[in-house]
């Protein structure tokens, strides 16, 4: 899997309240993939079902990515490292990007294809 880039990847809300950031979509266990920094060492990777996650648009995570509601940068920094590191060119992983392009949220290179339309 080449880089990413914002267009693939959003900040999601969990049932729970929780953010993170959704970044690839995993074609064996049908769940989409996040994110989230817990410290400046320690990246939280884990597959969520997306029917549980409440995908935010970019305007959206324009307002969740300031200092006043992301104070520890835990968001950006978790942003931040997935657009430059390229760390998923390293895994052997059955992980497909999504495309969010249009405002339709699509998985490429998937047997099936997955085109599920949210509204952004």
């Amino acid at each position: 899997m080449d880089s990413l880039t914002l267009d693939n990847i959003r900040l999601v809300k969990t049932e729970e309240g929780n953010i993170g950031v959704l970044f690839a979509y995993d074609i064996e266990s049908d769940k989409g993939m996040c994110c989230i920094l817990k410290t400046e060492s320690s990246l939280h990777i884990g597959p969520s079902l997306l029917t549980k996650l409440t995908i935010l648009s970019l305007s959206e995570m324009s307002n969740i990515i300031t200092d006043e509601y992301d104070s520890d940068k835990r968001i950006r920094n978790t942003i931040g490292l997935l657009l430059e590191s390229n760390f998923m060119t390293f895994w052997k992983t059955p992980w497909k990007k999504f495309d969010f392009k249009g405002g339709v949220m699509k998985v490429n290179q998937v047997n099936k294809q997955l085109e599920l339309a949210i509204k952004l």
